[in-house]
Order: C-alpha cells, then sequence, then structure tokens
C-alpha cells in the first residue's frame, strides 16, 4: 500500500527507511511522507538532494535525517544529520590491534585486497601483473588476502604461484574483521561502509573509486581519506600495474609511512556511529505520556 495502512495497523511513533544509494531514495521519501503525522527519517549512504529538497517528504513537512557518505560533498537538506555509518560491527578488529604491529623495512606486509560483496575482476587483473613487476625481495616480504570472483580464483592463484607470492584466496572471507586487523594494507573500493571499516579500525587504504557509482560518490569518499593522510585515491583509469607497483614498492621502502597513515585513518573513524544513530532515533521520537520515546 502507501503506507497509510502501516499507521493505522502498528500506530508507529517514527517512520524509519535505509536507502543504500539515490537510485531509490525517491520511492522511500514518498512512502514515508504518506505516513500522515509522523516523523520521518531517512538513512541514505548517498543522497539527491533534489529528492529531499522538493519530494514529499518536504512537502509533508517531514524531518530528513540522513547518513551521508564519508566525502560530505552536500549541504544538509531540511534538517539533515550528516555521519558516517559502519555496517558491521569492528568490536573484534578494535581488541585485536593491539597486538598488530606494522612492519619493519624487511620485516613482512599484510595485504588485504576485497572488492565488496561482489568481489572487483579489476583487482583480479592488476594485483598479479602489478607484483610480477616488484623486484623478488619485495614479492617474498607480501602476504596477500584477497577477495575474488568465483570465476577469476584459479587464475590469480596460479600467477601468484608462478611468482612465488603466499596468498590466502576465496570469494568471501566470514573472518573479516580478523583480517582487516591483521593488514598492514587495505586494496579497496571506496564504498561508504569499506572507508567507514578501514578508519574505524585505523588501517590504510589504497581506493579505487567504482567508476559507475551513483553520483560517483565513491571517488568524494576516496578524496576524503586521501586528504586527510589516511590513505590514496588511484581512479580506476589510473590504477594500472605499473602505478599499483610503484605505490606498493615506496610503501615497502618506508613503512612509517603506513604508520603514519594508520593513525590518521583511526583519527577519521567513528566506531560510536550506531551510539549517535540511536541517540538521533531517541531524539526524534514524539512524546508520549510526557515521556520521549516511551514505549
Amino acid at each position: 500500500g502507501d503506507g497509510s495502512d502501516l499507521r493505522q495497523r502498528d500506530r508507529p511513533d517514527l517512520a524509519e527507511a535505509w536507502c543504500h544509494d539515490g537510485r531509490h531514495q525517491g520511492g522511500i521519501d514518498d512512502v514515508i511522507g504518506r505516513i500522515h503525522g509522523l516523523p520521518g527519517a531517512i538513512y541514505a549512504e548517498i543522497v539527491d538532494r533534489h529528492d529531499l529538497d522538493h519530494g514529499t517528504m518536504r512537502q509533508h513537512n517531514r524531518e530528513a535525517w540522513v547518513v551521508h557518505d564519508v566525502g560530505k560533498r552536500q549541504r544538509r537538506a531540511d534538517t539533515g544529520h550528516w555521519e558516517p555509518v559502519e555496517h558491521k560491527p569492528v568490536t573484534r578488529v578494535q581488541k585485536l590491534l593491539a597486538r598488530k604491529r606494522l612492519g619493519s623495512r624487511t620485516g613482512p606486509v599484510r595485504l588485504l585486497v576485497t572488492g565488496g560483496s561482489q568481489g572487483a575482476r579489476v583487482f583480479s587483473d592488476i594485483m598479479p601483473a602489478a607484483l610480477a613487476l616488484l623486484d623478488a625481495a619485495a614479492r617474498a616480504r607480501l602476504i596477500i588476502t584477497q577477495q575474488c570472483r568465483p570465476e577469476d580464483l584459479e587464475a590469480v592463484r596460479d600467477a601468484y604461484d608462478r611468482l612465488g607470492v603466499t596468498a590466502d584466496l576465496a570469494a568471501f572471507f566470514d573472518d573479516l574483521p580478523e583480517r582487516l586487523a591483521a593488514a598492514h594494507l587495505v586494496i579497496a573500493r571506496a564504498g561508504a561502509s569499506t572507508v567507514a571499516e578501514c578508519t574505524t579500525a585505523g588501517r590504510p587504504a589504497i581506493l579505487v573509486p567504482y567508476p559507475w557509482a551513483v553520483d560517483d560518490h565513491q571517488t568524494a569518499n576516496a578524496r576524503a581519506v586521501a586528504a586527510g593522510g589516511a590513505g590514496w585515491l588511484m581512479p580506476q583509469p589510473d590504477f594500472t600495474a605499473a602505478a599499483l607497483a610503484a605505490r606498493l614498492a615506496a610503501v615497502l621502502d618506508a613503512p612509517a609511512t603506513l604508520a603514519e597513515a594508520a593513525a590518521k585513518a583511526r583519527a577519521m573513524g567513528h566506531p560510536d556511529a550506531a551510539r549517535k544513530l540511536a541517540e538521533l532515533v531517541v531524539r526524534m521520537m514524539p512524546e508520549r505520556n510526557g515521556d520521549a520515546g516511551a514505549p
């Protein structure tokens, strides 16, 4: 239905919705706007400001609370609240961090390579080619954990075997928090969740934004991380084997660079994002019998 039946049946105090990206923002805010008389909240990693400024949320005088991407490219709309969000717990990561030290100039360096839930073929193509350009001593120091698409696993494994690179490959890792904590450097896309996890865990990253992301929001995220000294932005057209090999050679030769970037990444993190969101919802709840948010 249009949402009005939900209010009659369930008598909610607040209408909320999660929006992963701007493609569904308009429809979500329309449904919330139809639940008359209620405060409404939309949490979105990215948002189409046109929808918030001119859509039904405004017509129905709703408040639009928005969880925005790290890049913070847009100003808040209506009474928006911009806050990076983490989707996965980082408690295990934080507990492990005290036992993990960034490597010396000759010690092992652990790379975590992940392309999100679907993997990223560009990493499967570029990573082995880049490592082939490093000298044998540099390759011997690397310990790779890489997520690959299932159809790419065999080819990537064969390439690393020929190079003598130690690598753990899988289409999915169910212990990613531990692997993130163990990594000295992350190579990944630049979605809001990935950036939030890396910064909260204090892990520097080479970020390769997905070129076809809505509104190019991943580039904004990666640019913010790079500007904060917590990582490096490599647009996909520039993410060549030669460019990646040069970046890896630089950090292998000067591991203090990784330590400094890790500290800056941790400073950018928001480990209390979930608590802030909960407090935000409580503040928006209408008072009932004199108590805000009372059941």
